[in-house]
């Protein structure tokens, strides 16, 4: 391949996933966690402090909200509670949204645009590393694979920090990879540098800190690794020195070298008690285990909120959330929960090509780098799927795998390999899968957040084996604002949406749909009547349809609890005549189909539709289709986005 082909094809790649991300930045509405890191990290440059959002580092929040300071958005950071274990970014994310109302999609997508930053270097690293150890075409296969992954295009332009951890993994992995082979005290100090940068992005990342002296370990002791080459134990310390005094820069050097024995913490494993079961750690107690010991006065070398951060976060997993998998509640998360995700959320064809290569790599296959180069790539990835995995506190999101998917990309461009060789039927395939991934991920262009592979029949079934991030974060609220300004005829409209924002400050006027029945629901016709099913235009979030507790916005400027899995069961008995991306189903149920699932939940019909069956149908008329009731008559033709 020459250098002008290889820079044009690389350069067609990037071009075409930048349009990609953009065009996702400004279809998508704001999602959960993102309308909350953006406020946190305005509250970073306009406070120089680090408590909001503090279970994740700052630097991501604070480079993606960088414009947005400078364009000088309403804030009110008023009365921000400072108690061990606080959580007032989500009260943030809302009362930012009202704040900016007028302006707020642009301040949103002006955030979102570091992101696209972000991927666009991720692909290029990928590209890099793969050229060094398979050469041209290796790059560009790995690269591509980054560029068309439907998660990556999800979360690189959201201003969450899972992409840029990834990317930030994968430049300190590399630089660290080269200091390894030269030995050189120059990229000893830019390795030490970039691991300082990485941990500013996520806690997942401090298990480098692990990795990193058994990477140097093999290297030490290879024997074919040449003596003057061979990095030294100076060099090894040197990197960790200036990684703690990057994160400690990271974070202005406030309160760093606080004694251990003056926090106040609020998880099990730094107090030594068992916390609450608030999820907010409101009135939560707080302890020091290290308190009284030898261990008190031992100056700690990151600053206090990143301490703290590392506290709340082990205190959410060890309180537990309910989690959800292949339509199953509990409270806790399952160790697979990663496997089974990868499994239906990655397209066929990347699977495919991924386990190809990996069988490669067990097989000492000629394809493969040295087996030092191979453990650089395999070794962080299988760590850090490990790690998280053994975190069964609860198991919401597939991104937090994130940062295993540029190591795969790269060591996936081996395949390239059979082009070189000249192989015309491994080509074939490798071609086949590469265009099959890619056909499948943009074919839901731009829900990529609800992308399911055709194992499981695509998105329109996704919410049968994932929730939250996998599939509803409430990224489609603009998709149902569309529909709505088409079909006027479905106000007034009941409306049950999951996030943290009210949809009516976008103009969307609505209800709080009825709940369903459960054990206390009144028999009698009148009393049941506040009950679901009742007539209408409905939409209704699939994490609220699968049973997720949430408080909801109700419609009148207020909130309201969602307590129990079957709330908004009722509307599985109906078929959707529409809906927004893949998130959001819309219903029409007539008076005749409420009806007919009230007699099916056992309950009485709505007051005045006493006989209306056989006035609607005519002497011996049931009203009833296939079953109880036929949902194909639901009204309106499906209208799908």
């Amino acid at each position: 391949m020459s250098r002008m082909t290889m820079v044009g094809i690389l350069a067609l790649l990037l071009a075409a996933h930048a349009g990609f991300l953009l065009v996702g930045s400004f279809r998508n509405f704001v999602v959960i966690d993102e309308a909350a890191h953006i406020p946190s990290g305005l509250s970073h440059w306009e406070l120089g402090d680090f408590g909001l959002y503090r279970v994740n580092p700052p630097l991501g929040r604070m480079l993606a909200t960088l414009p947005l300071s400078l364009a000088s958005p309403f804030v009110d950071f008023r009365g921000l509670d400072r108690a061990p274990g606080a959580r007032d970014e989500f009260a943030q994310a809302s009362l930012f949204a009202e704040l900016n109302t007028d302006r707020y999609i642009e301040l949103v997508c002006l955030a979102r645009l570091a992101g696209v930053a972000w991927s666009l270097l991720g692909a290029w690293l990928i590209f890099a590393w793969g050229r060094e150890l398979y050469g041209a075409g290796g790059g560009l296969l790995g690269a591509a694979l980054w560029c068309v992954n439907p998660t990556v295009l999800a979360f690189a332009p959201v201003v969450i920090p899972d992409v840029p951890a990834a990317v930030g993994g994968l430049a300190a992995t590399y630089a660290y990879w080269r200091f390894l082979r030269g030995g050189r005290w120059d990229q000893a100090v830019i390795a030490g540098l970039l691991l300082g940068i990485a941990e500013l992005l996520k806690f997942t990342l401090l298990i480098f800190y692990g990795i990193w002296p058994l990477l140097w370990a093999i290297r030490r002791f290879d024997r074919h690794a040449p003596a003057t080459s061979r990095p030294r134990l100076a060099q090894g310390l040197a990197i960790v020195g200036i990684s703690l005094y990057v994160i400690n820069l990271g974070y202005g050097f406030r309160e760093s070298g606080i004694r251990l024995g003056d926090f106040e913490f609020v998880s099990r494993s730094f107090t030594g008690e068992r916390p609450s079961d608030d999820p907010l750690g409101k009135g939560q107690g707080s302890g020091n285990r290290f308190r009284g010991t030898w261990l008190s006065g031992v100056p700690v070398p990151v600053p206090a909120d990143f301490l703290r951060g590392i506290d709340i976060q082990r205190k959410d997993f060890e309180n537990g959330f309910p989690s959800y998998l292949a339509g199953r509640w509990q409270h806790g998360g399952w160790w697979y929960y990663y496997l089974y995700a990868l499994a239906v959320k990655e397209p066929i064809g990347t699977i495919s090509l991924v386990l190809w290569a990996l069988a490669l790599c067990v097989a000492c296959h000629p394809a493969n780098a040295s087996r030092f180069d191979e453990a650089a790539l395999l070794i962080p990835a299988v760590s850090i799927l490990t790690f998280v995995s053994s975190q069964t506190g609860f198991s919401h999101h597939m991104r937090y795998v994130l940062p295993i998917f540029p190591f795969i990309a790269v060591a996936t461009g081996k395949l390239a390999g059979y082009f070189d060789r000249d192989r015309r039927a491994p080509s074939f395939l490798i071609g086949a899968l590469l265009i099959w991934s890619a056909g499948s991920s943009l074919n839901v262009a731009p829900h990529w957040m609800s992308y399911f592979n055709e194992v499981v029949a695509g998105p329109s079934r996704g919410h049968h084996h994932l929730l939250d991030s996998n599939m509803d974060w409430g990224q489609d609220l603009l998709d149902l604002k569309e529909w709505l300004d088409r079909h006027p005829e479905a106000q007034p409209l009941g409306l049950a949406y999951f996030h943290v924002i009210d949809p009516a400050l976008f103009g969307i006027e609505y209800h709080l749909p009825a709940p369903g029945p459960d054990e206390v629901t009144p028999r009698d016709s009148k009393g049941a009547s506040a009950y679901g099913p009742r007539p209408g235009y409905f939409a209704v979030s699939v994490q609220l349809l699968q049973g997720a507790r949430f408080r909801v916005s109700d419609g009148r400027g207020g909130r309201q609890s969602i307590t129990r899995h079957d709330y908004f069961a009722y509307f599985r008995l109906f078929q959707p005549i529409a809906r927004a991306g893949y998130s959001i189903l819309i219903y029409h149920v007539t008076p005749l189909q409420a009806d007919a699932a009230r007699r099916q939940l056992g309950m009485p019909p709505l007051p005045g539709r006493q006989g209306a069956d056989s006035a609607e149908h005519g002497p011996g008329g049931s009203g009833r289709g296939d079953g109880p009731f036929d949902p194909r008559s639901s009204g309106g033709n499906r209208d799908e986005r």
